[in-house]
């Protein structure tokens, strides 16, 4: 979900429009959204003869994924509160509406696919690297304590290099997917991933430039994840 039309629409915003009723309005639509997405999820899920097998790549990806995703809006939400840079607001929004809605659709495919949420299989095995932890470039307990005591210019850089190495794992693993199904729902999320969130880590590094601060995280595939589209 493309972010820049959300940041250059601040000037236009007015002060009561964060009120709480607006809030829960808010909330509203996303609970809405979320269900829908879900229930999108579900039937497209169902609408092939073949499901998935338990293990397979695509329902481990929805599994993986959902988890990854969760600890992004886990971080956005806690930004949000604490920012004072509405460009920063907005951002932290559309990225946890966006992958919670997608955390909607990814568990209807599970449900369309009678298969569990949860599995014992180690994450990321299916991209031949299982971890027994956190996987890449989620943020440690540590990292999100951290990020809840910050405030204001302190936690938009905190949370702007948490959420760019967050974001670049979560691109590869979503490359990863593509190279190992056909299935066009998986296809047309896994893209989705890949584009919108190519996008953000363009648009962070640019606002972490502009704030002075950026520590050295490298561009490109994370450490262990030099996979391509055709499986190479």
């Amino acid at each position: 979900m493309a972010i820049e039309g959300n940041i250059h629409s601040n000037d236009q915003l007015d002060e009561d429009e964060l009120t709480p009723r607006n809030s829960w309005l808010l909330w509203s639509a996303v609970a809405i959204w979320i269900l829908i997405a879900g229930i999108a999820g579900f039937w497209l899920g169902s609408n092939r003869i073949i499901s998935p097998s338990d293990n397979s790549p695509e329902a481990s990806f929805a599994r993986d994924m959902s988890f990854h995703h969760a600890n992004a809006v886990e971080m956005a939400l806690l930004l949000r509160d604490r920012t004072e840079d509405e460009t920063m607001r907005f951002l932290a929004l559309d990225i946890a509406l966006t992958q919670q809605a997608q955390i909607g659709q990814m568990q209807g495919w599970l449900n369309a696919w009678r298969l569990p949420i949860s599995s014992l299989q180690p994450a990321m095995s299916w991209m031949g690297m299982p971890v027994d932890g956190l996987m890449l470039g989620m943020a440690t307990a540590d990292e999100v304590n951290q990020l809840s005591n910050l405030r204001g210019v302190e936690a938009d850089i905190t949370f702007l290099n948490l959420m760019i190495g967050h974001h670049q794992a979560g691109v590869d693993m979503a490359r990863g997917v593509l190279a190992q199904t056909d299935r066009s729902e998986v296809v047309q999320l896994a893209q989705s991933i890949v584009t919108s969130q190519e996008s953000e880590i363009a648009t962070m590094r640019d606002i972490l430039q502009q704030k002075g601060d950026m520590e050295d995280i490298p561009e490109g595939n994370m450490p262990g994840m030099n996979h391509s589209e055709d499986g190479s």
